[in-house]
């Protein structure tokens, strides 16, 4: 019993952190690298993946990396399709990881 109670602590604390690393930020300009659209495999949703370039640097280099920002709103994604590669755009996302990675979910356009 006692085993059980500290796992489900342990899962409990865990999504807890999970749901708190996430945050809304501002991004401007991001250059779009790619775009994807594809359908969720449980529920056939469709879904849009734009692949942007983010500027980092480790160590004093500088490179740029491609990274997701996924888009699941029915009223943002006719707006994201019709972006092409080489596009910029700026909006709100929410930052977040994924195995370990960082990605970004579509929360709004700014114009």
């Amino acid at each position: 019993m006692k085993k059980l109670i500290a796992i489900a602590t342990i899962a409990i604390v865990a999504a807890s952190i999970n749901i708190a690393a996430a945050k809304d930020v501002m991004m401007r300009d991001q250059l779009v690298k790619a775009v994807t659209v594809a359908y969720t495999k449980d529920a056939g949703n469709e879904y849009v993946r734009i692949i942007i370039s983010e500027p980092r640097s480790l160590n004093g280099v500088k490179y740029t990396v491609g990274v997701a920002m996924m888009v699941f709103e029915a009223d943002l994604l006719d707006v994201a399709k019709s972006l092409k590669p080489g596009a910029k755009f700026s909006c709100v996302a929410d930052k977040g990881s994924y195995k370990g990675r960082t990605s970004y979910t579509l929360r709004a356009i700014i114009e």
